[in-house]
């Protein structure tokens, strides 16, 4: 006789036979298992909320800032026109008497925005009309004084910041022998000025000294500056104590900038900087020509040769 065996009765009798050690050990790491995906699901849920909140919290905080570093650019752009307007009417008045306060004034002016306006020309109106004021002597010193002290002040630093990125170099013009009619040679050195751009050629850099005006302390120059057979400026011009180099400067290859900037003017001698740098560095009004960015991306970015 042959009996049928069912999937009851064969479950039955595997529950009713003694569990051995597989058995049991199957068990347990069925357990495990099943906390463990338990632990790792409540993990990745907490971590994945902790991760989120914290990138969450991340961009609200950039955004804050963003927004604070915003309206308080817009606050000091706001305050610096106002400033700008008040300080400028005042220099401008038709009526020279009060000295002091047009003194004043051009101090303000030119310590806030030396970096954007080319300053020059409002020292000169300034310092003419000190000139013919009718104040005692030892006044009129002391106002030309308190000028040649701003210029003095604010070419130093604007030296300081263009020589950190670029070069700079000193130069000291003697007053006796200055009479020479064709330009007196005061400095010529070599020097890279380009980088390697160049093949590693050196730039020779010759400043002459052509003629001294005692009334306004200013000095005509000539600059020339030749790379191998290439020449690079060749520029005569009046340089003063306003002359300020981020905004009076010359253009040069490779985005770079140079200016001659008086220093001191003695009845001996007259000391002067050639500075060249980085137009990065220059004022904020100056803008790069087109053909110098794609000059600039076309040497970080040169074309792929064919055949590669």
């Amino acid at each position: 006789m042959v009996t049928h065996r069912t999937s009851q009765t064969i479950a039955r009798e595997e529950d009713q036979r003694p569990k051995d050690l597989w058995d049991k050990a199957d068990v347990i790491m069925k357990f495990v298992g099943a906390l463990a995906s338990a632990a790792a699901v409540i993990g990745v849920g907490v971590f994945g909320a902790q991760y989120l909140a914290h990138k969450q919290e991340a961009e609200s905080d950039i955004r804050l800032y963003t927004e604070l570093m915003s309206a308080r650019e817009g606050a000091d752009s706001s305050v610096r026109k106002d400033m700008f307007n008040s300080i400028i009417t005042n220099i401008l008045k038709p009526e020279p008497e009060n000295l002091n306060q047009k003194v004043l004034s051009l101090q303000l002016l030119a310590y806030n925005f030396h970096e954007s306006l080319d300053l020059a020309p409002l020292f000169d109106s300034v310092r003419q009309q000190i000139t013919e004021s009718q104040e005692l002597k030892d006044q009129k010193e002391k106002r030309l004084g308190q000028l040649r002290k701003v210029g003095n002040e604010i070419c130093d630093k604007e030296i300081s910041a263009l020589a950190e990125a670029g070069e700079q170099y000193g130069f000291t013009v003697n007053r006796k022998t200055l009479d020479n009619p064709d330009g007196l040679p005061v400095m010529e050195k070599q020097a890279h000025l380009y980088g390697d751009r160049n093949n590693g050629n050196e730039t020779t850099i010759r400043i002459e000294a052509l003629k001294a005006d005692d009334s306004l302390e200013k000095l005509r120059t000539r600059l020339e500056l030749r790379t191998g057979l290439h020449l690079d400026a060749d520029v005569t011009a009046w340089v003063g104590f306003y002359d300020f180099p981020m905004v009076n400067n010359i253009r040069l290859p490779d985005g770079k900038r140079c200016a001659i900037v008086l220093q001191h003017y003695t009845e001996s001698t007259i000391e002067l900087s050639f500075v060249c740098f980085p137009g990065s560095r220059a004022s904020l009004k100056e803008k790069p020509y087109y053909d110098e960015v794609y000059e600039q991306l076309h040497g970080r970015f040169p074309e792929v040769p064919k055949g590669r």
